[in-house]
C-alpha cells in the first residue's frame, strides 16, 4: 500500500490512471537512495567505517604478528684464538613480535538524523495508499521504510550492492571507491606484506529508466521532476529515514569477527607470519664469539595467526 504512485501514460486518454510501482519501477529512485548514502560514507558521515582507536562505536580489532631475526653467542672454549670450529649450540628460532598498536575498526554511529518534519514531508514526499486505497501523502516512517526503505536495504545486502563496503586486496570490480588500508599484514623487512583495503559501491554499472513518483503541490497533483540523489525527495526524505536504520544496530550496521557466526561475510582478511628460516653463523675475532642467526625465509612458507570477516549484519 505505501509504495508510491506513478501516473501511467499507457491507457486511454480520457483515462487517468495512477498505479503504485513495482520493484522494476522503483528500481531508480531505490538506485538513487543508495548513491546518496554511499555519498555520505564516502565523505565520512553517518554509518561509515574508519580505523582508528577512539571515536564512534568499535566493531572489532586485530593485532598484526612479525616475524623477527634472532641472534645467540656462544664463546669459543676457552676462548682460544684462531680455532675454526663452532662449537655445537642449541639452535636458534626466528622471533615473533606484535605489533604495539592494536588495530581497531570502527563504525560511525552516533545521533540518528530527526524524521523529516510535517512541512518537509509535504513538500518532498510522494504520495501513496492508503489501507482504504485512498490517496495521501507518505507521512509515517513505517511506510516510507516499507514502501522505499526495505527495498533499498535488500538492495544494499544482496543486490548491487551500493552504499556497502567490502575488505579485500583489489578492487571487486567497477564503481568500487579505494578508501584505504584496513590492515595491513606484515611479515619481515615489508617483504611480502599484504595490504587489506576497505571499499565502497558508489553507483551501479545498469540502472531502470526512472519514473517519476507523484506528490502534492497546493493541492494538485503533480509528478516529482528530478528523482537523482540530490533531489528534494531523496535528500530531505529518503535518506535521512535510511540513515535512521542505523539505530536497529542490524540494518547498515558491520562487525568484525573471527567467525561468520551472523549476518553475511564483506571480506575476509589474515594476519600471518613467516613459518621458515634461514640459519646462518659467523665469527666476532676478540673476543672470539660463535654467532648463530636466524632469518625469517621471506619466499617461504607463511602461516596463520589469526583471522577476521568484515560481516554486514543487516
Amino acid at each position: 500500500m505505501s509504495r508510491p504512485l506513478y501516473y501511467d501514460a499507457s491507457g486511454a486518454s480520457n483515462v487517468i490512471n495512477l498505479r503504485a510501482m513495482t520493484d522494476a519501477e522503483l528500481d531508480a529512485l531505490a538506485h538513487s537512495v543508495r548513491v546518496a548514502y554511499a555519498a555520505q560514507l564516502n565523505a565520512g558521515g553517518e554509518g561509515s567505517l574508519f580505523v582508528g582507536s577512539s571515536g564512534s562505536t568499535s566493531i572489532g580489532s586485530l593485532r598484526d604478528t612479525v616475524s623477527t631475526q634472532e641472534t645467540e653467542g656462544t664463546p669459543s672454549p676457552g676462548n682460544q684464538p684462531g680455532t675454526s670450529q663452532y662449537p655445537p649450540s642449541a639452535s636458534v628460532n626466528i622471533g615473533h613480535d606484535q605489533s604495539a598498536a592494536l588495530t581497531y575498526f570502527r563504525q560511525r554511529r552516533t545521533t540518528p538524523p530527526s524524521f523529516p518534519n510535517a512541512a518537509t514531508l509535504g513538500t518532498h514526499s510522494y504520495l501513496c495508499l492508503d489501507g482504504s486505497y485512498d490517496i495521501k501523502v507518505a507521512k509515517d516512517e513505517s511506510d516510507i521504510i516499507s514502501g522505499i526503505i526495505n527495498v533499498c536495504l535488500d538492495e544494499l545486502k544482496s543486490g548491487d550492492l551500493v552504499g556497502s563496503y567490502k575488505v579485500q586486496i583489489d578492487s571487486p570490480g567497477t564503481n568500487w571507491a579505494d578508501k584505504g588500508a584496513w590492515f595491513i599484514d606484515t611479515t619481515y623487512n615489508n617483504a611480502a606484506n599484504v595490504t587489506y583495503k576497505l571499499w565502497l559501491r558508489t553507483s551501479a554499472t545498469s540502472v531502470n529508466a526512472d519514473v517519476l513518483p507523484l506528490k502534492l503541490d497546493s493541492n494538485e497533483i503533480k509528478r516529482h521532476t528530478d528523482i537523482s540523489s540530490t533531489s528534494g525527495i531523496v535528500q530531505n526524505v529518503l535518506l535521512p529515514t535510511m540513515t535512521r536504520r542505523l539505530s536497529t544496530g542490524t540494518s547498515l550496521c558491520y562487525d568484525v569477527d573471527s567467525t561468520i557466526s551472523a549476518g553475511v561475510s564483506r571480506g575476509l582478511y589474515i594476519n600471518t607470519r613467516f613459518k621458515q628460516e634461514v640459519e646462518t653463523l659467523s665469527i666476532q675475532s676478540s673476543p672470539q664469539i660463535y654467532f648463530r642467526t636466524a632469518t625469517p625465509k621471506t619466499n617461504g612458507l607463511k602461516e596463520e595467526v589469526a583471522r577476521r570477516y568484515l560481516l554486514y549484519l543487516g
